[in-house]
């Protein structure tokens, strides 16, 4: 098959990408609108082209982590029509090839940068206002509308749950806005900020250390003073929320109680599931009742829909194969990106490829504990993320 690397994105396209990238921040329902758009968009440019892009490594190495996610549920004991949840849990990582074929340098990749912003700062406004509401900073009529006007669009379900389930998209907008401050300083350092205060209402630990990884690494290769900004806005968070904000903080600097009540219980079920059957996995959807057939004897079954741990979750339900291509998958889009913020001249495009792997960085540390591979706001933004920064390296 030929391969045009140079290809730049229809218009169309980009467009599509800015819907889903905008979504992540406010709506998934957008996103998933986007993502339709975008793959059709793609494949009319390349049947019309007769020219089919060849793969990166990168783009194998996603196409066949979903490929075996997905063929993984065929062998389910639970019935073959678990493969087509697994396709359909998978089917961010269809973004990175598609996005890579295509060269996203200089000015291609702006629209779809101000999209994600916009749209990231519109969802971290919508934490806050409910992070205010649920704290009972402000119990005012015209905030109560308006969060729950915002909420409604934002397809939440309740009081606290907005921001929470924002929180990594937050701190991914949040480290990788700082790292386009120089452009755009008004848009960017707002997402900056509001982005670093609604991670850390999230109330999730490990969001918090992975924004502080992504936050790292921008100042180990920019040292901007907005990172400064950031740190002095992570103080003002201990200084005016109530004592829910700082007991999570207390309590995440003594890891062994939490995670021995918290997560040690379920890394266990997972573990002896994936003992169980560890060629083929047992498809995805099922942890509940994986929950309760290897549940530890003195405990009743876990309430939960995953199991905390993007490479336990993923290796229960696609076996150990399905694990060692999420590791080798990680490595490579880490090591990707930083050849490619070395070997870039500074500017905007260098400034973007640091701001990706930031968020490539909190995806995978975030899911150490989390399981961010199923959050489809989370892995539509590191997929389109990674198949941009692949596009803005292509030579």
């Amino acid at each position: 098959m030929a391969s045009d690397p140079l290809r730049r994105p229809p218009r169309f396209l980009q467009g599509s990408l800015a819907l889903l990238l905008f979504g992540t921040g406010l709506s998934v329902t957008l996103s998933d609108v986007g993502f339709v758009l975008l793959l059709g968009t793609a494949l009319w440019v390349w049947i019309r082209k007769r020219n089919f892009p060849s793969l990166t490594p990168l783009g194998l190495l996603s196409l066949a982590l979903f490929l075996v996610y997905g063929i993984a549920g065929f062998f389910s004991p639970f019935g073959p029509q678990t493969a087509l949840t697994g396709f359909r849990e998978a089917r961010s990582l269809l973004l990175i090839p598609l996005l890579a074929s295509f060269s996203w340098k200089g000015e291609a990749w702006r629209i779809p940068s101000i999209a994600l912003l916009l749209g990231a700062g519109i969802g971290g406004l919508v934490g806050l206002t409910e992070a205010v509401h649920f704290y009972g900073y402000l119990h005012t009529v015209g905030i109560h509308r308006l969060n729950y006007s915002l909420a409604t669009l934002a397809r939440t379900r309740g009081p606290y749950t907005t921001y929470m389930t924002f929180g990594e998209v937050q701190a991914m907008a949040a480290v990788w806005a700082t790292a386009l401050f120089p452009y755009w300083r008004l848009l960017t350092g707002s997402v900056a900020l509001v982005g670093t205060l609604g991670a850390w209402l999230s109330l999730t630990r490990m969001t918090w250390f992975a924004w502080g990884v992504g936050t790292g690494l921008v100042a180990f290769f920019r040292r901007p003073l907005l990172v400064l900004g950031l740190l002095m806005a992570l103080g003002t968070v201990f200084l005016v929320v109530p004592e829910g904000v700082r007991y999570r903080a207390r309590d995440f600097l003594r890891p062994g109680a939490t995670f021995q009540r918290s997560r040690l219980p379920i890394w266990r079920v997972a573990v002896r599931a994936i003992r169980a059957r560890p060629l083929t996995g047992w498809g995805e959807g099922h942890a509940p009742a994986l929950f309760q057939q290897f549940r530890d004897p003195d405990r009743g079954p876990l309430p939960y829909r995953h199991f905390h741990s993007n490479l336990l979750h993923i290796s229960v339900v696609a076996g150990v194969l399905g694990g060692s291509l999420y590791l080798a998958w990680a490595l490579l889009a880490f090591v990707e990106g930083v050849r490619g913020i070395r070997g870039h001249p500074p500017g905007p495009d260098r400034h973007f490829l640091l701001g990706a792997l930031a968020a490539v960085l909190i995806f995978h540390v975030a899911g150490i504990t989390e399981y961010t591979f199923g959050d489809a706001e989370v892995a539509y933004l590191y997929a389109a993320l990674l198949g941009l920064m692949e596009g803005v390296r292509r030579p």
